[in-house]
């Protein structure tokens, strides 16, 4: 899984640096990174932020740059935060 993941990591560093002359900082890829990941439907604490999707990632940071700028993938993520939260505590009442 490893090479797969760098791999998919590389190709949304590769469109990062494409679209904005520069390579993102570590938090700014991994806010973007989790907000577009595939939800697997498990608990957070068993699937972290879920499969890494990279299609999704690049296309969301073409449609960011064209309408909000890079400051939306900080929205992004802690929306997704969110719902991961509510989704894990909704079994339990």
């Amino acid at each position: 899984a490893t090479p797969v993941a760098a791999g998919l990591a590389a190709l949304i560093y590769q469109a990062w640096l494409n679209n904005t002359g520069s390579w993102p900082d570590s938090q700014s890829f991994r806010d973007l990174t989790m907000s577009t990941a595939d939800d697997r439907g498990y608990d957070p604490l068993v699937q972290g932020g879920g499969w890494m999707n990279a299609s999704r990632a690049v296309a969301a940071l073409a449609e960011m740059l064209m309408h909000g700028g890079l400051g939306m993938v900080v929205i992004l993520s802690q929306l997704h935060l969110v719902v991961a939260l509510q989704s894990s505590h909704a079994g339990r009442h």
